[in-house]
């Protein structure tokens, strides 16, 4: 199964930059789209499906907040994961003296649309000394944040089984393995930052029939809400 992910991509909020925590703030985009209209770095994921094997190399996926190449902005490194495990979670470490807080929001699983993040804050992770290293278990399905003092955001989508991705710079993502059958799609944007455009998430979902033998395609477009 091929889920194709589009979009058009919001101009940019012009934003003062900031400094906190030792770290620039940058004003760019959160809606990564391809040439062709491919949204990059959407959470695609399949709903009511049987727990596969565990198809993680590591229990533990790793996530670090450093200062890339030495400039003022800082960031997490990946800022977007998945977990097809639920016996596993997150190995948080830094490069920088700050406080980081882990943030589990999760979306109202009966709408099908943009939608406010509810959060809960079930750990702050002080990561002075630099080099100092979290395991924090995630053993619940459903999304997370890791957000630092200047605001910047990792994501991680915990699934529970191994059919669950993040769409590629084509804006695609290709599950393999699937019986015949209908099955139900999540697609799951962080909240966008742009001009006209809400700080909601977007979510969206869709049912695809899968026949043996053939390659399933579904195409889903992924809107902004715009601010009334």
């Amino acid at each position: 199964m091929i889920v194709h992910v589009s979009a058009v991509a919001p101009p940019p909020l012009a934003v003062t930059p900031r400094l906190v925590d030792g770290c620039t703030t940058h004003a760019r985009p959160e809606l990564v789209v391809s040439s062709l209209g491919g949204v990059v770095g959407a959470f695609v994921w399949l709903e009511k499906v049987s727990r596969g094997t565990n198809q993680t190399t590591s229990k533990y996926a790793e996530v670090k907040w450093l200062r890339p190449n030495d400039e003022a902005g800082c960031g997490f490194s990946p800022s977007r994961l998945v977990l097809g495990r639920i016996d596993g979670g997150i190995s948080v470490s830094s490069q920088l003296e700050a406080r980081i807080e882990l943030v589990i929001a999760r979306i109202d699983d009966h709408k099908n649309g943009n939608e406010k993040i509810k959060s809960e804050t079930i750990a702050t992770l002080p990561m002075a000394p630099v080099g100092r290293r979290f395991d924090v278990p995630l053993v619940h399905p459903g999304i997370y944040r890791l957000q630092a003092a200047n605001g910047e955001s990792a994501f991680v989508v915990v699934a529970g089984h191994p059919y669950v991705g993040v769409t590629n710079p084509s804006g695609d993502v290709t599950f393999t393995g699937l019986v015949a059958g209908t099955y139900h799609v999540v697609i799951w944007h962080p909240p966008v930052h742009g001009q006209a455009v809400s700080p909601h998430a977007i979510s969206r979902r869709t049912t695809v029939k899968v026949k043996a033998g053939t390659l399933a395609t579904a195409v889903v477009e992924l809107w902004p809400m715009v601010k009334k």
